[in-house]
C-alpha cells in the first residue's frame, strides 16, 4: 500500500507484469519517475502530489526492479523504456509530460527518443545519462539498517519529512524492502544501471540532439552522484533545453525534489508556450 493511507495503490498489466502506481488529479498526464535508490518508488513523489495534482493528472509508478512492481526477467535500459511506453498505452495516454529524477530521467529520455510525440515536456532532475562511470553507492550496495533507511527517507522528503518519513512509514518501507525477492530484484536492476557497457550503449550524448521538446535540466550545485558538468553538456546538446541550478544545499540535502525545483517544474509545465532557449 502507499505510505499515504489516503492514496490508493493501483496496478496495471504491461507485457504480462503488474506495474504499481499512484495517481491524483485530472487533466494532462504528468508521469513522475523515481531514482535509483533501493528505497525509492512512486512514494518519493508523495510530498509533491498535491502541488502537481493541482495542474495535471499526476501519475507515479514503480519502475520494475523497485517498489511493488513485478521485476523484469532481464532488466535493461531498453526494457525499462519499453515498459514506460507500455504503461502509457495501458492507461490510454497518448501525450504526457514527464518529471524524471535520477535514473528515471534517463529512462524518460530513451522513451522520448523511441516514441516521438509521446513526451510533450520533460523535466530532468539530477539525471544521469551523460556520465559513463556509475556512482559508487550502486556498486557498494547493501540493504540499509532501519536508521539509515530513516535518514534516506528524510533526505528525499525534505521539508515534508514530518509527514512522509514518520516512524510508522519507515517501518512500512522496511517491511516492503524486506519482502522475499525485493533485494534480488533491486540488485539485478542496479547491476544494469552500474554496468559500464550498458551505460555506454545507452548514454544520452546521441539522444539529446534528437529530443526537440522543451527540456528543463535541473540540479543542485553540489550534487555528488552526477557532476554538474554533465548538466551543462546535456543543455548544450538538447536543441530546446534550459537549465535550473539551485544553490546553497549541504551534502545532507542534495537528494530529492526541493521546493524550488517543484515550483519551477510547475511553471515549466503550465506555461502556455516555452520558447527555445537563446543560443550563442
Amino acid at each position: 500500500m502507499s505510505l499515504d493511507p489516503h492514496i490508493a495503490d493501483r496496478y496495471v498489466e504491461v507485457a504480462g507484469r503488474k506495474i504499481r502506481y499512484i495517481e491524483k488529479g485530472e487533466g494532462r498526464a504528468l508521469v513522475c519517475l523515481h531514482g535509483v535508490g533501493f528505497s525509492l518508488s512512486a512514494d518519493m513523489w508523495l510530498p509533491h502530489l498535491d502541488a502537481f495534482a493541482a495542474i495535471s493528472r499526476v501519475i507515479c509508478l514503480d519502475i520494475p526492479g523497485w517498489g511493488l512492481s513485478d521485476p523484469l526477467p532481464e532488466p535493461t535500459f531498453q526494457a525499462w523504456a519499453d515498459t514506460l511506453k507500455g504503461f502509457a498505452d495501458a492507461l490510454g495516454i497518448t501525450e504526457m509530460d514527464v518529471f524524471g529524477y535520477s535514473v528515471g530521467g534517463w529512462i524518460a529520455c530513451l522513451t522520448a527518443r523511441d516514441h516521438p510525440g509521446l513526451v510533450r515536456r520533460l523535466v530532468l532532475l539530477d539525471a544521469p545519462g551523460m556520465n559513463i562511470e556509475a556512482p559508487n553507492f550502486i556498486a557498494n550496495f547493501k540493504p540499509p539498517s532501519r536508521e539509515h533507511l530513516k535518514e534516506d527517507m528524510e533526505m528525499h522528503a525534505g521539508d515534508a519529512a514530518c509527514l512522509y518519513a514518520t516512524d510508522a512509514q519507515v517501518d512500512a518501507m522496511m517491511a516492503r524492502l524486506s519482502r522475499p525477492g525485493a533485494e534480488d530484484a533491486y540488485r539485478a536492476a542496479a547491476g544494469e544501471v552500474a554496468n559500464p557497457e550498458s551505460r555506454r550503449a545507452n548514454a544520452l550524448h546521441s539522444v539529446f540532439p534528437v529530443l526537440t521538446m522543451p527540456i528543463l535540466i535541473a540540479q543542485m550545485d553540489n550534487a555528488g552522484a552526477v557532476l554538474i558538468r554533465y548538466m551543462f553538456e546535456a543543455y548544450q546538446l538538447a536543441p530546446n533545453g534550459r537549465m535550473l541550478i539551485y544553490f546553497g544545499g549541504t551534502r545532507r540535502f542534495v537528494h530529492g525534489v526541493r521546493p524550488v525545483a517543484e515550483a519551477t517544474a510547475i511553471e515549466f509545465f503550465t506555461a502556455e508556450s516555452v520558447p527555445p532557449a537563446p543560443r550563442k
